[in-house]
């Protein structure tokens, strides 16, 4: 993760912004069957959030903001995401885009936000499709090609689906040359897959205590089965793959070898067992006390719900994510012995 240490900040004149005032970044757009309406420009620049609103007259709108470093800008209407640029001082940033064809923007102002609008162009079909291992592909089949451009951290910012693969985020992050990523870009998600690629979060299990419905004491230790999935939950509905795949696992194979369970990180045992009713669940069901703060759950530093980790029996985790047929796939590639 040399990529946390070596960040270095980048300053404005690389990007190859048109003429203008030094003092402040300007954006106009023009969005085809936008109308009369209220449009919102949101930044982080000053130290802040920085939001600004603006009135479209005939689906064209204008903006200006400040910032001294390049800065991920976003515009939107009502509830409608419209258009991300990177901008800073100097930037004379236009967009060109149709209401219903978000990925079929033109964007001109720094090269960045250019070559970034047209791989949209160019992967619109997949886009559209929301295929995140098609997606996450044609991410780092970019990145690897144009190392040094400043668009290729803009598409792992926005377009590369890293829960479950903070590993690939991580590396991808490393073959950006650090004057193509600055700090004041990529400090979030340094901070995201920083937790999920530390060797705390990705080491070997610890033994937990863990609560039944019945209010008996479920004592989880790895060797006692040659693989264990365990599924940490919240206090919602699951979905019907998840419960279905679950069920599957347990039919297939015995505690033996297979041992599938359910830790709901809940913040109490009332909302946990108001949870559970509806899943006729096969697996153990169980509850963390301290839900996420509790010692055993916290070195895990699980991301987000559901989430999803297959360990042998010497505790080693050898999948950890957020998919359920990811977790599946990596517990019967173990080949182990059916029912």
């Amino acid at each position: 993760m040399g990529w946390f240490r070596n960040i270095i900040p980048l300053v404005a004149s690389v990007l190859l912004a048109a003429c203008g005032s030094n003092d402040d970044f300007t954006v106009k757009g023009e969005v085809e069957g936008l109308g009369e309406q209220a449009v919102e420009m949101i930044y982080f620049g000053n130290g802040g959030v920085q939001r600004v609103e603006a009135m479209a007259r005939d689906g064209k709108v204008e903006f200006k903001g400040v910032s001294e470093d390049p800065t991920l800008v976003e515009i939107s209407a009502g509830n409608r995401h419209l258009v991300d640029f990177i901008a800073s001082n100097g930037d004379k940033v236009t967009f060109k885009m149709t209401l219903d064809e978000p990925f079929g923007v033109e964007i001109k102002g720094n090269s960045a936000s250019r070559d970034y609008a047209k791989w949209l162009n160019d992967n619109d079909s997949v886009l559209m499709k929301r295929d995140v291992r098609g997606i996450n592909m044609a991410v780092a089949d970019y990145v690897g090609r144009n190392r040094e451009s400043m668009a290729s951290t803009l598409m792992l910012l926005l377009r590369f689906y890293s829960p479950g693969n903070e590993l690939a985020a991580d590396s991808l992050m490393n073959l950006i040359a650090p004057e193509a990523r600055p700090e004041a870009l990529v400090k979030n998600i340094v901070s995201a897959v920083g937790e999920q690629v530390s060797t705390a979060a990705r080491g070997k299990l610890k033994t937990m205590n863990l609560y039944t419905a019945g209010d008996s004491v479920v004592h989880f230790y790895p060797a006692r089965h040659s693989y264990t999935l365990l599924v940490f939950s919240g206090d919602g509905v699951k979905d019907d793959s998840v419960t279905s795949r679950l069920k599957s696992m347990e039919a297939d194979f015995s505690p033996k070898y297979l041992k599938v369970i359910e830790v709901s990180l809940a913040g109490d045992s009332t909302q946990w067992r108001a949870s559970i009713e509806p899943d006729s669940a096969t697996w153990v069901q169980s509850w963390a006390p301290g839900s996420a703060a509790a010692g055993s759950i916290r070195s895990l530093a699980i991301p987000r719900l559901p989430f999803f980790i297959v360990a042998d029996s010497t505790a080693r985790q050898i999948y950890r994510g957020t998919s359920v047929r990811a977790a599946e796939r990596s517990a019967r590639a173990a080949r182990l012995p059916r029912k």
